[in-house]
């Protein structure tokens, strides 16, 4: 019951306010997500085992700096500019707290983060199924801002039809289960390293085949929603991987990069023996000329959206304005660049500088920079498969969150974002619980097999049995 309780809660998260929406005042609605998380509570608070040791002092620290935050962010509502969009946030954050704590505090062990990787995969194989269709038929869910049937304006309408130059419209532009497609790579950047994650772990050549694919998959998906933020992160995902020590048989890393290799190579070859491949690529390498362009970068609206919530956290003295308020402001028209219509600053990191200051985002870096070394060190001197895997999934996702965060609108407060912590965290306590208890089996690989519930092998190796899980 417990695993299946978190298991239909990361569903559900990612699913989204797609289905049965039920809206309530202050632009709150309810929807399947915030139906189960109460009862993912209970149930959690029910099977929790009350008498387990004393948590590791990083969760312990995080935990009071997550409610603090809370509290922070509950203060400035006292001055905030718009108080309404303040107290519909503020609700937001502490819902997606409450869904990382829930899913730190569900995932115990070992084989608890290795079934939440399959879980997690999977979604990520969902999430992509529906990106295709969206990419074929042109047709979105109800959240989706490219949704004919509910755009807001005939402007929308007109430019999701529009082509220039014989591109294909944005009405065939993957947007999943989020508004955007800028949230949308968001989220998939930050479940692509459960894939890796995986390939390292399982000894099976052929599940590692199809994970490869569905690395490719990705790669993709997030190309063709044109997020260039999110594109740059996957170096930063697959480098832990590959140079942090993540695959240390040469075999298996020569064979991974051979399959990777051999795939892209296809991909290539289709795209240019077909007309429309031609014009994919042409389109690509455009793009890629003006990434590395000054004056691209110069006039990109984003800078100035950024330079509206550095404007805004100087100007209170490092507090921060409150709960979504930078965006209320820009809004309104106080910031100090113009940003045209756009008022969502496209950057996690400034906007958490801009809502809430130097109290939490000085706090929030010196907590990444000390969970980033408490999982090299222990990728140093992990003693099972699994503590090595896992440290390296979780420094992946950490660093790919470094330049993904500068694409999605209001990314503190997406699922994705607490998901990743929920499981990073989730990752320091498994860890210290392996410190603390013996190792009754000298053998990566036998550790591997029953922490994903096949046959004990111990048996056959004249070791002593597993002892009973969950």
């Amino acid at each position: 019951m417990r695993r299946a309780t978190l298991y239909i809660l990361i569903v559900l998260a990612y699913l989204g306010s797609n289905q049965f929406v039920y809206p309530l005042p202050l632009g709150i609605a309810v929807f399947p997500f915030r139906v189960w998380l109460p009862v993912a509570l209970g149930v959690y608070l029910l099977v929790r085992q009350w008498g387990v040791p004393v948590q590791p002092r990083l969760l312990r620290q995080a935990n009071v700096f997550l409610f603090a935050w809370l509290i922070y962010g509950a203060i400035q509502l006292v001055y905030a500019f718009d108080v309404e969009e303040g107290i519909r946030y503020w609700l937001f954050l502490a819902t997606n707290i409450l869904f990382a704590y829930l899913v730190c505090g569900y995932l115990n062990d070992m084989g608890d983060l290795n079934m939440y990787m399959r879980v997690c995969t999977a979604v990520l194989v969902g999430l992509l199924i529906l990106a295709t269709w969206e990419y074929t038929t042109g047709r979105h869910l109800l959240l989706s801002a490219y949704n004919v049937t509910t755009a807001k304006t005939g402007t929308v309408v007109r430019m999701l039809y529009s082509t220039q130059e014989g591109h294909r419209s944005l009405l065939y532009m993957p947007t999943g289960t989020f508004v955007n497609p800028n949230d949308f790579a968001y989220a998939l950047v930050l479940l692509v390293p459960m894939v890796l994650g995986w390939m390292i772990l399982t000894q099976r050549t052929v599940v590692r085949l199809l994970l490869a694919g569905v690395g490719l998959w990705s790669l993709f998906i997030i190309s063709i929603t044109q997020s260039r933020a999110s594109l740059m992160s996957l170096l930063l995902v697959i480098c832990p991987v590959f140079f942090l020590g993540g695959v240390t048989n040469p075999r298996t890393r020569l064979s991974i990069v051979a399959v990777v290799v051999l795939l892209v190579v296809a991909i290539v070859v289709g795209l240019v023996v077909s007309p429309q491949g031609k014009d994919i690529v042409a389109r690509r390498l455009e793009e890629g000329l003006e990434i590395l362009s000054f004056d691209y970068v110069r006039q990109d609206v984003r800078w100035a959206l950024s330079a509206n919530a550095f404007y805004f956290m100087a100007k209170t003295f490092g507090f921060g304005v409150g709960t979504r308020q930078t965006v209320a402001k820009v809004l309104a028209g106080e910031g100090v660049v113009g940003t045209g219509k756009v008022a969502s600053t496209h950057n996690m990191w400034a906007e958490i500088l801009g809502d809430y200051g130097l109290i939490i985002f000085v706090p929030l870096v010196l907590g990444y920079v000390g969970i980033m070394r408490h999982l090299w060190r222990h990728r140093q001197e992990a003693v099972n498969r699994s503590v090595s895997v896992h440290s390296i999934t979780a420094m992946s996702m950490m660093l790919g969150m470094l330049p993904a965060a500068l694409s999605p609108s209001g990314g503190i407060y997406l699922i994705p974002t607490f998901a990743t912590l929920g499981y990073v965290l989730a990752t320091v306590k498994c860890i210290a619980r392996e410190d603390e208890s013996p190792s009754w089996l000298p053998e990566n690989e036998l550790y591997q097999e029953v922490a994903y519930g096949d046959p004990d092998p111990a048996v056959s190796h004249g070791l002593p049995s597993a002892p009973a899980r969950e």
